[in-house]
């Protein structure tokens, strides 16, 4: 990634419908956000509502280190009630934000994308801190199109 394609922006507050798990290691998260992105869509189309829009997933390294926080969710109106089986999160806004459009192959050998977030933003003397968001765009057969959204803060600051 190159610093030009970081973004700095204001995230905006979102409603999600949500299935939510944690986990010990980074290298158990994709198993189970398969997991969850299978429970959403089960819970979606039982209430005849299949997934229609943006998938979110969003991660959270608890500050002791003991877990992470994993959830996948799509976008609830602001009077909607989340599926039967469903929770809800409302994510705040953030007047700070990094964000960056990563478009990854099944080809893709690269290393972990927010690895590369981190690196940019310490050039600029800024961290990643809160609530990491993955917004998914775009999902053919042989690529994936996501922003990758976190918010940011001084090196060393508090949020």
């Amino acid at each position: 990634m190159t610093e030009n394609q970081l973004r700095l922006r204001a995230l905006p507050a979102l409603r999600l419908a949500q299935a939510s798990g944690q986990v010990d290691d980074v290298t158990e998260i994709a198993a189970t956000v398969e997991v969850l992105f299978e429970t959403l869509t089960a819970r979606l189309a039982a209430t005849g509502a299949p997934m229609s829009g943006r998938g979110i997933r969003t991660y959270f390294g608890r500050p002791d280190g003991s877990k992470i926080d994993v959830a996948v969710g799509v976008p609830l109106a602001p009077d909607a009630d989340p599926p039967a089986g469903l929770e809800l999160a409302e994510l705040p806004a953030e007047e700070r934000g990094a964000v960056v459009t990563h478009r990854h192959t099944a080809d893709d050998t690269g290393g972990d994308p927010w690895l590369a977030v981190d690196s940019v933003l310490a050039e600029r003397g800024l961290e990643s801190w809160g609530l990491y968001r993955q917004v998914h765009l775009e999902d053919t057969d042989d690529h994936q199109v996501f922003e990758l959204q976190c918010p940011v803060r001084e090196s060393g600051g508090r949020p």
